[in-house]
């Protein structure tokens, strides 16, 4: 039997190694939360900074190894005809069974998240495909789950490294189960408007 198959939609989430500084990133992260009140969106304890002045020089630097990473894929896979910026950028601080709910961007185009410390067993990110996939898939018998299937996929973080992706994916952070610290930046971008 011939079979042609048209792959016609897919989704990818472009990780990067970053070379930051980190010892200075964490201090950073750590100091500010002692001196500032974060806000809660989608974090379920921990600390959420709120969005972060982009003229502070350690937030300075990731977002000019960000941005470049940012514009890369947007250029080479999504084929914007425009540069992207940064439009916002705050950290997260996940400590003992600290999680992020599902949730997505609005009102950006990609989205992402940097890692500056990653514990053993602190969390994965967990991305989801679109809630169809669950509704007529979930009572299925499965031989195998794959990326025509699955509900979800799971990335494990790694520590100085940047994951990006379109920004109405859904996603969530699975509790931390360590008993240390996890410090994450998370962004989103979009183009500027003239």
């Amino acid at each position: 039997m011939n079979c042609y198959k048209t792959d016609i939609f897919q989704q990818s989430i472009f990780s990067f190694k970053l070379n930051l500084d980190l010892e200075e990133i964490n201090n950073f992260c750590l100091n500010f939360e002692k001196d500032n009140k974060g806000r809660v969106f989608s974090n379920y304890g921990g600390f959420q900074s709120n969005d972060l002045d982009f003229n502070i020089p350690t937030v300075n630097k990731i977002i000019s190894l960000i941005l470049h990473k940012v514009n890369h894929v947007s250029k080479e896979y999504f084929k914007f005809n425009k540069f992207l910026n940064i439009s916002n950028i705050w950290f997260n601080i996940n400590r003992y069974k600290d999680s992020n709910s599902k949730h997505m961007h609005p009102n950006s185009l990609l989205s992402g998240v940097f890692y500056s410390k990653v514990p053993d067993n602190s969390g994965d990110i967990r991305f989801f495909n679109s809630d169809s996939v669950l509704a007529f898939f979930s009572n299925v018998d499965m031989i195998k789950r794959n990326k025509y299937n699955a509900y979800s996929h799971i990335l494990r973080p790694e520590t100085s490294f940047l994951h990006i992706f379109p920004s109405f994916l859904n996603h969530c952070v699975e509790p931390n189960l360590s008993n240390e610290e996890r410090i994450s930046f998370s962004f989103n971008a979009h183009i500027i408007k003239n």
